[in-house]
């Protein structure tokens, strides 16, 4: 069959209904272009690309826009590979496919030596391309842990293009969380959003800013809340709002609703089932469903010290189960032996199970890696009387447990002992930003599509469409449970 220079393609979704007939000049770019832009959705989209293909199968363009929404939209990491293969096999110095395929390879594929070569080429083939530069500055960061050549990279990017929102969000983030200069992070948070006020990962990780940096939560929740307009289905700020609404508002059944927004997104974003999992605990104090995310939360990072240090408390004060709890602290300390509240609750379970120099040598550790601890300071000296104190009358009084509704009975334990309380951990962000896909030749899919894997928190991460960080935890007062950090 003979096929003409000009076609018409039946645009319909991956269930076969037919919503309209779109005709497609295949010898106009210009005219694919507005075609593809004009796509009503991405199923739409995937069929002009195949159409365009069918009469053309090296249209570079459509290649390299095709990869994109197969790697993007699809997350199919084999097709969208076979795609960007195809482009340069015709064209080898296509630098955007080079720069995309390098995220490919980063954030998907996983072969970290043939992403760093990847963008080597692209920015051999146009040393001042910024998303390469921007994208080649994040491995590094994150990869190499070379802060100073990522620094020097980003600059390049905005050097090429000082409006590259997705650099400037990069470069913000490693201002923020590498060099501590909040000043200077902030600066970049707003030009990032004076070139594109709806850049979602902006929005999100600005809002992060000014709730810790600045205490303004009023400011953070106005930018969460422009975020969720512009993208109601953006993990990192939906979870980032949830622990804002919980920690800070006191809103729980706004903050439940959030984090039930996150799971329908995304049912296994880990930080949402540990944090909704506190929620449950603390505040509605629905055991059995609690339990359930710690559980969901374990299975995909058995690591998370916070989830097992929350989950320790639950077998320790609601089933009793010492032998259990005892566990699960064990192991959120094999993770990390400095994790203050996971010292404070297994001290707790130790001077529960009287054994009293265990729970001091706990508290000692606690305080070395917190100096300033109240909690664990009162508790220490509570602990030390007990097994040093002539008489009872020497004894001070055992540690105030938190507020009405911060606290709750532990079925089993000895008179005496203080209370464990629950204990919010606002946390600085976590997470780097995405790096932006590079657009080609008629590139609907845009210069600006994030990557990267989600976040959790405090045993934490990515921030979505963002590469997490964990940042260090505190616990406010008291014994208690601990929330996940923030997301960008």
């Amino acid at each position: 069959m003979e096929v003409s220079g000009e076609g018409v393609g039946s645009v319909g979704n991956q269930q076969g209904e037919v919503f309209q007939e779109t005709h497609l000049d295949f010898q106009n770019d210009t005219a694919l272009e507005a075609a593809f832009n004009a796509a009503p959705h991405c199923d739409a989209l995937e069929h002009m690309y195949l159409k365009v293909l069918e009469y053309n199968a090296s249209h570079v363009a459509t290649l390299h826009n095709y990869g994109n929404l197969l790697m993007r939209i699809r997350r199919n990491a084999t097709a969208a590979q076979a795609q960007y293969e195809k482009v340069l096999a015709v064209a080898p110095g296509h630098v955007a496919t080079l720069c995309n395929y390098g995220n490919l390879q980063h954030n998907m594929i996983g072969d970290l030596e043939a992403a760093e070569r990847l963008y080597k080429s692209a920015l051999s083939h146009d040393p001042r391309h910024a998303t390469s530069l921007c994208n080649y500055g994040l491995y590094l960061q994150n990869v190499r842990g070379d802060v100073d050549e990522a620094e020097r990279l980003y600059r390049q990017a905005l050097e090429a293009d000082p409006t590259h929102a997705t650099t400037l969000y990069n470069y913000a983030r490693m201002l923020q969380e590498e060099r501590k200069d909040m000043l200077a992070a902030e600066e970049m948070f707003k030009r990032a959003l004076a070139g594109d006020p709806d850049h979602a990962h902006v929005l999100c990780s600005y809002g992060l800013l000014r709730l810790y940096a600045h205490q303004d939560a009023d400011g953070a929740e106005e930018l969460y809340r422009r975020a969720l307009l512009i993208d109601p289905a953006h993990v990192a700020t939906l979870y980032n709002y949830g622990s804002l609404l919980e920690g800070v508002r006191q809103n729980f059944s706004a903050a439940e609703e959030m984090y039930k927004r996150v799971l329908a997104v995304d049912p296994r974003h880990m930080t949402t089932l540990s944090n909704y999992g506190g929620l449950l605990h603390t505040v509605s104090r629905n055991y059995h469903a609690a339990e359930g995310m710690y559980v969901r939360a374990l299975e995909i990072d058995p690591n998370s010290t916070a989830t097992l240090c929350n989950y320790g408390l639950l077998q320790q004060t609601v089933r009793a189960q010492f032998p259990e709890a005892e566990r699960l602290y064990r192991r959120s300390l094999a993770v990390d032996p400095g994790h203050v509240a996971t010292l404070c609750n297994y001290a707790y379970l130790s001077a529960t199970l009287q054994n009293y120099s265990k729970a001091e040598q706990l508290l000692d550790e606690a305080l070395a890696a917190e100096p300033a601890h109240e909690f664990a300071h009162h508790f220490r000296a509570w602990v030390r009387n007990k097994t040093r104190a002539a008489s009872p009358a020497d004894s001070p009084s055992p540690p105030q447990a938190p507020p009405a509704g911060a606290s709750y009975g532990a079925p089993g334990l000895r008179p005496g002992v203080p209370a464990p309380g629950v204990a919010g951990v606002p946390s600085a962000g976590a997470g780097l930003g995405a790096a932006g896909v590079g657009a080609g030749a008629g590139a609907p899919l845009g210069a600006a599509m994030g990557l990267g894997g989600g976040g959790g928190g405090a045993g934490l991460a990515p921030a979505p469409a963002q590469t997490g960080e964990e940042e260090g935890s505190r616990v406010a007062a008291g014994i208690g449970t601990v929330r996940g950090a923030p997301e960008s």
